[in-house]
């Protein structure tokens, strides 16, 4: 048995032992049985406060077990809640520094007025509403800023592959044709989250029909991450 004692009381599903055991210095990264982290014990435990305690103190939600399995990808297998999934993968406000330059293009002015300033739950709102179009103006931000947008919009469309809304078809497509896009365009801007972009990209590529999107329709999600991991690869 390779479970700590933060790795049981995570599966309880109550907050107060594990702010006990992170206040006595509990390692959060701590690995126990098969290789699984504290955040996939907490969705045993279905509380997503004890997630965002264990994410605040540094738990890393993209630590895989020995199956190659992270925490949110384990959460999505066992039909986790929208607030754990949200808890998984929180989401920051960005400062204006971040969006420097934006008055100077028409086209990241508009894009400014439509994410700045924006919490999670706005954006899922903007992301729900129309994703390609969502996808089109996340492509007009400022290199600097762009990154983590486009992140959490990779983020949402692994979200909602067991949704029920048809417009994940298009949520996918408009993530893969972009992650090509600025591949070809603006791969500086994308280095450093470039390993986080890939995984999302390869995901939505292995499960391109549990999203509805027809290859006759859509073309072949796997073809277009084969080009962007080619473009990719020195990164």
């Amino acid at each position: 048995m390779n479970d700590t004692p933060l790795h049981t009381v995570c599966s309880w599903g109550e907050l107060e032992p594990v702010e006990v055991l992170l206040e006595h210095g509990a390692d959060v990264r701590a690995v126990g049985d098969h290789g699984s982290s504290v955040l996939i014990n907490a969705v045993v435990g279905r509380n997503p406060e004890s997630i965002k305690l264990l994410i605040r103190k540094g738990a890393d939600p993209h630590l895989r077990n020995d199956w190659g399995t992270d925490a949110i990808e384990y959460a999505r297998n066992v039909s986790a809640s929208k607030e754990i999934l949200k808890a998984l993968q929180p989401r920051k406000r960005r400062h204006e520094s971040d969006w420097e330059g934006h008055e100077l293009s028409s086209d990241s002015t508009w894009a400014h007025g439509i994410f700045f300033g924006k919490s999670g739950d706005e954006l899922t709102e903007i992301f729900d509403s129309n994703p390609v179009e969502a996808a089109e103006n996340i492509f007009r931000i400022p290199d600097k800023a762009f990154p983590y947008y486009f992140l959490q919009f990779g983020l949402h469309v692994q979200s909602v592959i067991n949704s029920d809304d048809i417009s994940k078809s298009d949520a996918a497509s408009a993530f893969m044709n972009y992650l090509l896009a600025v591949s070809r365009e603006r791969p500086h801007v994308i280095e450093e989250m470039a390993p986080s972009l890939l995984k999302i990209g390869d995901y939505i590529a292995s499960h391109q029909k549990d999203y509805w999107a027809d290859e006759d329709i859509y073309g072949s999600f796997l073809d277009v991450y084969e080009e962007i991991k080619k473009i990719l690869s020195g990164f």
